[in-house]
């Protein structure tokens, strides 16, 4: 097939919002138009996500044929093979250069294996992050090469793990295991150490293969488990003879290539170019035209597919298609609003009013037109969220509701009766919002009154003589034994609360010591004095985590004090069990005097 499909992966392409465009039909050609597609994707340094979309794939229609300017952007793609990346940095991997490869390298990362022979000391291979033991990296010569030491610069800073024995291979076959001398780590990020290595006997082959096969770990916690892990270890440079991988050049550029975009059944030719500094950073790259060439789009439905950067080593992360008011291609690089604005629909910038603000709150706005034309209307638009809350007036005269403008904004169509004017914005509904504020602040005024005010003297009534306080009745369930079955209840129904509540260990416990509250009236101490003890260990133990581990004041601040909530939940849940055992208790007296 000498036109092969972009990828072979089942395919899923994303329908663009155009109802607006389709309804404005034939007359959208009086306008400028653009395109924006933006992939959606993920950090490739994390590994515990993978991108939502790997290419664009975008469906949309055109209401009439128009012409394109294309520009976008794309990265070197963290998740492609290294080979790939390679053969983009002119790197090949082949019998006439030296290449290397390893068993794998940083996740997300675009710095190649390759990194460990290109003599620069300042870019390095990494392993996979917590799993640095067993890891290797292997120099492939185009000629045989003659070795009797091996020199090493290893990075020896406080995030990597730090190699302390290595194995080295040649042509497949394992050969000696070499220490290495103990080295000092610095403070400085990737500090780097060298080590000369002399070998038994010296060795000769085309592939060269160092494996890490002990190290010193660097633990750290991984943010998702919260287990500790080792960091990756990291090589800099090996030191063995032989040319080196071919030297980057300053600047990235893929030349004309019609692999990486298709609109229809078209095949688009583009480039990708930038800096090399801002490729290896994983910074965006410029997506073009080659020759900066149109691209033609006929009316109707439109398919637009970019390559599978896993295969091409290149995330086209972003493509915008400008259109000028007439049809033909824009090379603007404004707003489309600025763009009709200086001429690109036959308009001009006369006659167009001036906004200024004069006061702005929260909740309202009040603004200032002036060089309006009087009886031609404009829209006024507010830059916010659009709800209908927001109201609009002139002079005390309120406008009709707010439209919806700019596929999010507020905007009120004003036909003006003079040049200048001002027009107050104001959100309502806050009105309502304030008014509870006050409400709550009444309510609190008399709460702090009732407090602090002194109590009316109460009226002394002849009475019976009242029981005396006793310490030891406090502490006592008050009133009728209840029977075995109501206390199997009990302890059943507060347990399953618990247990729905707060887990099944808490709900076997509260439905433990309910259940047996109910049935000895002494026990009500326990039951008191555990609810404290539970809240303590809970203060306890969330001083632990913060001095042990010092999470930051995050929202994610409660979910790492999740093993806390147990004990809140159960000091809580002892007191909800006293008083329903308490309940139990006094029903029961009743019972038996009725």
């Amino acid at each position: 097939d000498d036109d092969p499909p972009l990828n072979t992966r089942t395919e899923e392409a994303v329908r663009l919002p155009t109802d607006l465009l389709e309804k404005a039909g034939q007359s959208s050609l009086q306008h400028p138009l653009a395109v924006l597609l933006t992939r959606v994707r993920q950090d490739p340094l994390d590994p515990t996500r993978a991108d939502e979309e790997r290419e664009l794939h975008r469906k949309f229609r055109l209401p009439t044929a128009r012409t394109f300017t294309l520009s976008g952007e794309a990265r070197l793609s963290g998740r492609a093979d290294a080979d790939v990346v390679d053969a983009l940095l002119d790197r090949p991997h082949d019998d006439l250069h030296t290449w290397v490869r390893a068993v794998g390298d940083l996740t997300g990362t675009v710095t190649t294996p390759s990194a460990a022979f290109d003599g620069d000391p300042t870019t390095a291979w990494t392993t996979v992050r917590s799993r640095p033991l067993n890891q290797w990296v292997e120099v492939v010569f185009a000629e045989e090469q003659t070795v009797d030491h091996l020199p090493l610069t290893i990075v020896t800073d406080h995030l990597h793990s730090v190699p302390t024995k290595v194995e080295l291979w040649v042509d497949g076959r394992p050969g000696p295991v070499l220490d290495l001398p103990a080295l000092e780590r610095s403070d400085r990020q990737n500090a780097t150490s060298d080590v000369d290595l002399p070998l038994p006997e010296p060795v000769t082959g085309r592939e060269f293969r160092i494996k890490l096969v002990e190290v010193d770990e660097q633990l750290t916690n991984d943010w998702v488990s919260d287990n500790p892990i080792p960091q990756p270890a990291a090589i800099a440079e090996i030191g063995l003879p032989g040319p080196k991988v071919p030297a980057l050049s300053e600047t990235f550029d893929t030349g004309c290539r019609n692999d990486l975009l298709r609109i229809g059944d078209e095949r688009i030719s583009i480039r990708v170019s930038g800096s090399m500094d801002d490729a290896l950073a994983g910074r965006p790259l410029t997506v073009t035209t080659c020759r900066g060439e149109p691209v033609p789009v006929e009316g109707g439905d439109v398919e637009l597919q970019t390559a599978d950067g896993f295969d091409t080593g290149l995330d086209i992360d972003q493509l915008v298609l400008r259109s000028a008011a007439g049809g033909g291609a824009s090379s603007a690089t404004d707003t489309l609003v600025n763009e009709a604005i200086a001429g690109g629909d036959g308009t001009s910038d006369a006659g167009r009013p001036t906004v200024a603000v004069e006061e702005e709150n929260p909740d309202s706005l009040r603004v200032s037109v002036s060089g309006a034309d009087p009886e031609t209307g404009f829209w006024l638009v507010l830059g916010q969220s659009f709800n209908d809350g927001w109201t609009a007036s002139i002079d005390g005269q309120e406008l009709a509701a707010p439209q919806l403008v700019d596929g999010f904004a507020n905007g009120w169509f004003v036909v003006p009766t003079e040049e200048s004017f001002e027009v107050t914005l104001r959100f309502v509904p806050q009105q309502r919002v304030n008014i509870a504020l006050w409400l709550s602040a009444a309510a609190v005024l008399v709460c702090i009154g009732l407090a602090i005010r002194r109590p009316k003297l109460a009226v002394v009534a002849p009475s019976a003589m009242p029981e005396p306080y006793s310490s030891v009745l406090a502490f006592r369930y008050h009133g009728a034994l209840p029977s075995r079955a109501t206390a199997v209840v009990a302890g059943v129904a507060v347990g399953v609360l618990s247990w729905a509540l707060a887990g099944l260990l808490i709900g076997l416990v509260v439905g433990v010591l309910a259940g047996f509250g109910a049935r000895h009236e002494k026990f009500r101490r326990w039951v008191l004095l555990a609810s404290p003890a539970a809240l303590g260990l809970a203060v306890l133990y969330v001083l632990y985590i913060q001095a042990r581990w010092a999470p930051e004041p995050s929202f994610d601040w409660p979910w790492q004090m999740r093993r806390v909530h147990p004990l809140g939940w159960l000091a809580v849940l002892l007191l909800v069990a006293d008083v329903i055992i308490g309940r139990i208790w006094q029903s029961r007296s009743s019972e038996i005097q009725d």
